[in-house]
């Protein structure tokens, strides 16, 4: 088994506070450590970003929204 955590991949607990979906937070925490993982670097990405081409969809639409910015913008 590996820990990601003694590895520095997983990046700190992020407050969801209002945002209703929790996939933003699971795909960030996603691309934060395959980050880690492949440049040797932990960066904490904006949720903001995410959120932002979210636009009220369901969970599958969401997921598919948010992987294609991330390989739009570069984080994948």
């Amino acid at each position: 088994d590996i820990d990601w955590r003694a590895k520095g991949a997983v990046s700190s607990v992020k407050n969801q506070g209002a945002m209703a979906d929790p996939s933003l937070f699971v795909s960030m925490a996603t691309f934060e450590g395959l980050t880690a993982i492949f440049y040797g670097n932990l960066r904490t990405f904006s949720i903001d970003q995410l959120n932002t081409c979210v636009v009220n969809g369901s969970r599958v639409e969401n997921m598919n929204k948010i992987y294609s910015f991330a390989k739009t913008n570069g984080l994948t």
